[in-house]
């Protein structure tokens, strides 16, 4: 488990605690990267440079987030392998500059989509306890779970297939891949 990036899905308060290109960003609607009341960033975590930030675009964030985001730590694929254990801002990882206090996203991103400050942050493992200070630690997101979801979503697949078929008629036909389709006559 090699953890490459680190991807963010922070719900902000209140988008106007940003400056993007030396303005004022008001209403949210100069940030990079926002996707309806959230901030969706993913940062390399050897560089700190942020994909897919428009080359030339600046920003200054002040992000206050408040127990309302979650956070991923991604292998080189890009896939979600550890998530971290509380709604706290990971300080560590998204506080270059100042001290954020588990509330706040703070970052300066130059033209270059880089943070600025940005040191290699340490990711400290849950052992998976019951202990309060694991929200402040990364949980491996387990092959065996992910087997035991898939497992599940196949189940369910199959017995609303079968559900499905009790109402056939004649009228609904099963495709080649699995799904229905209506036969109109």
């Amino acid at each position: 488990m090699n953890p490459i990036f680190i991807e963010v899905s922070a719900e902000v308060r209140y988008w106007e605690d940003a400056i993007v290109n030396g303005k004022n960003d008001d209403n949210g609607k100069l940030i990079p990267l926002r996707n309806g009341t959230f901030w969706r960033p993913i940062i390399n975590l050897s560089d700190g440079k942020i994909q897919d930030w428009p080359k030339g675009a600046t920003a200054n964030i002040h992000y206050k987030v408040s127990d309302a985001g979650e956070y991923w730590l991604l292998n080189k694929n890009k896939e979600r392998i550890a998530k971290w254990g509380g709604y706290y801002v990971p300080n560590q990882f998204l506080c270059h500059g100042d001290d954020g206090y588990g509330d706040y996203i703070i970052l300066n991103v130059n033209d270059e989509g880089a943070i600025e400050n940005w040191t290699i942050p340490e990711i400290i493992w849950s052992c998976n306890t019951l202990d309060d200070d694991d929200q402040y630690k990364w949980k491996k997101i387990k092959d065996e779970e992910n087997s035991n979801l898939i497992n599940k979503l196949q189940s369910e697949n199959a017995r609303l297939r079968a559900e499905l078929a009790k109402f056939d008629q004649g009228n609904l036909l099963l495709r080649e891949d699995g799904y229905p389709h209506l036969q109109v006559k």
